[in-house]
């Protein structure tokens, strides 16, 4: 995964693997490891859809790193958006609940 990461493709598999990627560090407690994949693959991101979605799981990683504050400015994006995915959407809003939570 990290080789096919590594090739800056713009692929459709690039949000997906960048995801897949980040949940094997998360779940080996590397947190800060899966955060980096995030933000390198948000770079290159050029899909709304899958930059929103890379973003949504950044945040999810955030609150379980106790980064409240990044966490909410990040989730401030996604407040005002009118198109949003009702899937995201959802996601976005169970996030402001683990933060108000």
């Amino acid at each position: 995964i990290e080789t096919y990461l590594g090739s800056k493709s713009k692929d459709v598999l690039h949000e997906a693997s960048s995801k897949l990627l980040a949940d094997i560090h998360f779940k080996k407690n590397d947190i800060k490891s899966a955060i980096q994949v995030l933000d390198k693959s948000l770079k290159n991101c050029n899909n709304l859809f899958n930059c929103r979605s890379l973003k949504l799981k950044k945040v999810f990683y955030l609150i379980s790193q106790d980064n409240h504050t990044a966490a909410n400015m990040l989730l401030q994006e996604f407040k005002y958006v009118k198109d949003l995915d009702a899937g995201q959407k959802q996601k976005a809003e169970e996030l402001m609940g683990r933060l108000a939570g």
